[in-house]
């Protein structure tokens, strides 16, 4: 993320992932705007006046300074990052972890509403926005040397190294604090929806991998033009491997050119079942 001031002096962000740059212009709009980032430091300003311009910094109680002390990458197995931090007003050591509302909701600590949660992120999901939920933990400073000491042991393993640093982040992820959910809407590129329609009429078969939740890729498919509002929508939705067979075989009695327009969605999961498996 890179921070620089327009001729105007306002505070603009450049990213090379347009999502983290609309949640931190996101988060600058509500009154918590980034002002630095270096390698291993950042600070932030918080106003109840929506977002600054460089005119308008003032030193004082508002202004908080974090220094990252670890990292946990984003992978799409883990589905999450998180980031160990510590404030360097208040000496307080903060995970902060966004990610996947499963991989999330999993590992909060009890007593929160995850029902009510997921209803949300699910009402979200299924007008099209890409879902993030977001939160946080405390932690104490001999909990986290403890576990810097294991992580330091892990970074330098000459076997299974990656392995082993995936079992310590997992180990530190758990017990959170929910913070809440961020939905940011996924715009097609100009031109997409009708080049996709064009290849479609020409009788082109087109597949599309996505990384959403599955209402959200049917809302994206349709919003594209890969899905027909009209044609016929079968789905291999989680299903166990043992009914799997039975389902593929229904669909292709159904699916039939002569008939209409026919789309089927296959879960990822359940995809990597069905191409591991040479009889199906």
């Amino acid at each position: 993320m890179l921070l620089t001031l327009s001729h105007n002096d306002q505070l603009r962000f450049k990213s090379s992932s347009p999502d983290e740059e609309a949640l931190v212009k996101a988060a600058a709009d509500l009154g918590m705007s980034l002002l630095e980032r270096n390698l291993d430091v950042l600070r932030v300003y918080s106003t109840n006046e929506g977002r600054l311009t460089n005119t308008e910094i003032r030193a004082g109680e508002e202004m908080e300074s974090y220094k990252v002390l670890n990292i946990f990458e984003f992978s799409s197995d883990r589905k999450r990052m998180s980031v160990i931090a510590r404030n360097i007003d208040t000496n307080q050591i903060i995970m902060f972890a966004k990610g996947a509302d499963d991989k999330i909701l999993e590992r909060l600590a009890k007593g929160q509403k995850k029902k009510y949660i997921r209803a949300r992120v699910d009402a979200f999901a299924e007008t099209g926005l890409r879902t993030l939920c977001v939160a946080y933990k405390i932690l104490s400073e001999e909990v986290f040397m403890e576990w810097r000491a294991h992580f330091d042991r892990a970074s330098t393993a000459l076997e299974n190294r990656q392995g082993k640093l995936d079992e310590l982040y997992a180990a530190m992820e758990n017990e959170l604090v929910f913070v809440g959910v961020t939905a940011i809407e996924d715009k097609l590129q100009e031109g997409v929806p009708s080049a996709i329609y064009k290849l479609r009429t020409a009788g082109i078969k087109v597949w599309m991998l996505r990384g959403d939740k599955y209402s959200t890729a049917i809302q994206i498919g349709k919003s594209c033009h890969l899905l027909s509002h009209e044609g016929s929508l079968h789905t291999i939705h989680n299903a166990p491997e043992s009914e799997m067979v039975d389902e593929m075989v229904e669909i292709d009695k159904i699916v039939d050119p002569k008939t209409g327009t026919h789309s089927i969605i296959v879960e990822g999961p359940t995809l990597a079942k069905i191409l591991a498996k040479n009889d199906m």
